[in-house]
């Protein structure tokens, strides 16, 4: 049951609570398997336990509303929403496609992301995870229908781009739309990432006891390392807002500050798990966060 605080109108609710989402007649998805098997156990652990309020659903329904709207408008030689199987050791792997595009003797593999300018800002080339996802698409495309893929690649659309900002900040996004190309590996490298994945969801499999799950790493904790900030004074003595340097040793921001031969200050920034502070569903029953903030 989820609350309502901020008290959006019953469109909204209804249009949450009837998410059409399925993974279909399938063990994991493509999706599942490129995120921490930690967590896709918990969430059927605690599946009644969590409790959420509907706005935490809000970008997700954009999201579903652009790919309606995309999903309507495609080009009569593409391919959209379709959704694929293939048999993986003895488990059944699903995907569901946002588009195929016709490409000389094969088809572009693409994904719609709706995302944030920052995403962009710092990760260019794409998220490390859409990259995966994005692998295990065309690997279901290959083997499931015999389509020869011949590229993979997200269009991130960008909720929150400004046209000021793209003129301005470096590294900004052009567009509110960009296509994002990804790196196409090799079929043997993708199956073999395939394989890995789903083995290690399925050892999670029938396990109850949070305590006795794998733990997540620091990648799917979306972990930061504790850094070290050097700030300089300006000419009237006060000291400067931003950090000259950021280091990932004390050592090498004495040495920095040293070197510069002014005075300066050393700001010891503490490092952060920031999908478990703020984004994990399930922190208060994991004993592995309870173990992070206790030490």
């Amino acid at each position: 049951m989820s609350s309502n605080k901020y008290n959006l109108p019953k469109p909204f609710l209804k249009a949450i609570e009837n998410d059409g989402y399925t993974k279909g007649d399938a063990d994991f998805s493509a999706t599942q398997i490129i995120d921490s098997p930690r967590i896709s156990r918990m969430k059927h652990i605690y599946k009644d336990k969590v409790k959420k309020d509907y706005y935490d659903s809000i970008f997700p329904l954009l999201g579903t509303a652009v790919h309606h709207i995309l999903e309507k408008n495609k080009d009569e030689d593409d391919i959209a929403e379709e959704r694929l199987y293939m048999n993986v050791d003895g488990f059944v792997l699903s995907g569901q496609i946002d588009l195929q595009v016709k490409d000389g003797d094969g088809y572009l593999v693409h994904d719609y992301k709706t995302t944030s300018a920052s995403t962009l800002t710092y990760n260019p080339d794409g998220k490390r995870e859409w990259e995966e996802q994005l692998n295990i698409y065309a690997t279901l495309v290959e083997e499931s229908t015999g389509r020869k893929v011949n590229g993979i690649g997200v269009w991130a659309i960008i909720r929150d781009w400004s046209k000021v900002q793209a003129g301005r900040k470096e590294g900004y996004p052009e567009a509110p739309v960009v296509l994002v190309s990804m790196s196409l590996w090799d079929a043997q490298e993708r199956m073999d990432f395939i394989r890995s994945r789903v083995l290690k969801h399925s050892m999670v499999e029938g396990i109850d006891d949070e305590s006795k799950l794998p733990e997540c790493t620091k990648e799917e904790r979306w972990a930061k390392d504790k850094t070290y900030a050097v700030y300089n004074f300006i000419a009237n003595g006060s000291q400067r807002k931003r950090a000259t340097r950021v280091f990932d040793t004390a050592d090498e921001a004495l040495t920095f500050g040293k070197g510069k031969g002014d005075a300066y200050v050393i700001e010891e920034r503490m490092g952060k798990n920031t999908r478990c502070e703020s984004w994990c569903d399930f922190k208060e029953y994991c004993s592995q966060y309870k173990q992070i903030i206790e030490n």
